[in-house]
């Protein structure tokens, strides 16, 4: 099924990433599970399933939010609104 499941800060998310062979779409997912409160925490970049060497530097696109996000750390911050959005789905650059 090609999922890959990334880590987490926070037992209330669940971040997985979902790709091609090739690595031309890449579909990065980032869920809260707790349905009545805002949820945060730090999601780690998997950089040996991306094919990164050195610091993280990735673009993202939220399909859901339509914003675009940059990330240059290893692990980086996120926080859901279950309210409002209860999941980032996000396609890389």
């Amino acid at each position: 099924y090609n999922i890959h499941f990334t880590k987490t800060s926070n037992e209330h998310l669940m971040s997985y990433v979902k790709m091609n062979a090739d690595r031309s779409n890449i579909i990065w997912c980032i869920v809260n599970f707790d349905p009545h409160n805002t949820q945060a925490g730090m999601v780690e970049v998997p950089k040996e399933l991306l094919g990164i060497k050195g610091s993280a530097r990735l673009r993202l696109y939220d399909l859901l939010r339509n914003e675009t996000y940059h990330w240059t750390e290893d692990w980086n911050y996120v926080e859901i609104n279950p309210y409002r959005f209860p999941a980032h789905v996000m396609r890389l650059f």
